[in-house]
């Protein structure tokens, strides 16, 4: 057997035994071969890392802003249909004149109606809410069908 085969197989039992049997997270030894140019020799040289165990690392730092809405929080907004008979795909219980609705109900559509949309945190109760399954989708305003639409973040 050729002396510079020994050292090399040793290194090579050294990489596939620290890739094999390290454990996932804490303190990681690399062991690398290398071959001396001048003599032919092979070495190995050893480099510790420590790694972060994804089980115990904190969490990663929130995007939040302060700016940003509760989780929980709804939007109402109003949008005029571009195609005025859209409003027949609801069921009948979901289309409503604006005159008909609860004096809640037109205050939040108005303000949408005006300012874009209208926020409700989760501790508060919205007129339209997102999960009401029966709440209006299409309101008809002075002679305009707008559809009512809630999100929820």
């Amino acid at each position: 057997m050729d002396a510079r085969l020994g050292p090399l197989a040793l290194a090579v039992l050294l990489v596939l035994a620290g890739c094999v049997g390290g454990a996932p997270g804490g303190d990681e030894t690399r062991t690398t071969p290398t071959t001396d140019a001048a003599d032919g020799t092979a070495t190995t040289t050893s480099t510790a890392t420590t790694t972060d165990d994804p089980t115990t690392s904190p969490d990663p730092p929130s995007t939040r802003t302060d700016d940003a809405p509760p989780k929980g929080s709804q939007f109402v907004s109003v949008v005029a249909f571009e195609n005025q008979s859209r409003h027949a795909q609801w069921p009948d219980n979901q289309t409503v004149a604006f005159e008909d609705l609860p004096a809640d109900r037109q205050r939040v559509f108005e303000e949408a109606l005006s300012g874009g949309s209208v926020e409700f945190g989760p501790d508060e109760t919205a007129p339209f809410s997102f999960y009401d399954e029966s709440r209006p989708r299409a309101v008809r305003y002075d002679g305009t069908w707008y559809y009512v639409r809630v999100a929820i973040v």
